[in-house]
């Protein structure tokens, strides 16, 4: 499908590649309790002064390296098209806030 054709070329393409490379599959998988401890700091302070930890660009490498190597990156993608969209307002919303019939989706086959 398209989408895991673009997915295999994320993967494909630096940074992802040499992010690959660069950590152990411990390091990537660890990303992950890395970030929920980022979003709970963040859940906590106020919003004018709140961090982004996705903004950096290693961190967001390190999570698509992490689903690349887990060959789960068309998932994420499909999974992140489907819940996510930009608001009217320019706001990016999820969910409900974006199609009244919102619903988790079935896993694509790989």
């Amino acid at each position: 499908s398209a989408l895991k054709e673009k997915a295999a070329q994320g993967c494909d393409s630096e940074p992802l590649k040499s992010a690959v490379a660069r950590h152990s599959a411990d390091e990537l998988s660890g990303i992950f309790p890395q970030l929920d401890a980022a979003f709970e700091v963040a859940g906590r302070t106020p919003v004018a002064s709140r961090p982004a930890p996705l903004k950096d660009p290693e961190a967001r490498a390190t999570v698509s390296a992490s689903h690349c190597s887990n060959g789960m990156l068309d998932c994420m993608m499909h999974f992140c098209m489907y819940t996510f969209c930009r608001l009217p307002d320019g706001r990016i919303g999820q969910g409900c806030q974006c199609r009244s019939d919102w619903g988790m989706l079935p896993i694509p086959s790989k």
